[in-house]
């Protein structure tokens, strides 16, 4: 994803002639391994679109992978659950799941001082 912010920045100081020298710096280091920019535009653009293609795989692969873990975790629990309808335990476990990410998303006390009502 920094890649891509990165290219994405380069392209737009080739395109605007605007410095953007420090920004870039920012993000460089913040890679493992500095890129080379390319200096024409036409270079920037496509070396931008192979960064945003790999970024999509990785979140297509990401998902996946995510799926395949829920799913396995559901049979597991139904699995140790035989004494209930197989039907029932994966209900349980998706309200168990949903609910899980419900709390989730709700501001926590140490990022809210005041409470729910002062976020």
């Amino acid at each position: 994803m920094t890649t891509a912010n990165l290219l994405q920045i380069h392209l737009s100081s080739l395109q605007t002639n605007i410095d953007c020298s420090r920004q870039i710096c920012q993000k460089q280091r913040l890679l493992k391994q500095e890129i080379d920019l390319p200096p024409e535009i036409k270079e920037a653009m496509s070396a931008l679109r192979l960064a945003q293609k790999k970024c999509r795989q990785l979140i297509e692969q990401r998902r996946k992978e995510t799926t395949a873990i829920e799913d396995e975790q559901e049979a597991a629990f139904v699995a140790m659950n035989p004494e209930m309808d197989a039907k029932r335990a994966a209900q349980i476990f998706q309200r168990a799941r949903d609910t899980k990410e419900m709390m989730s998303e709700l501001p926590s006390k140490m990022n809210c001082p005041g409470g729910i009502l002062s976020c």
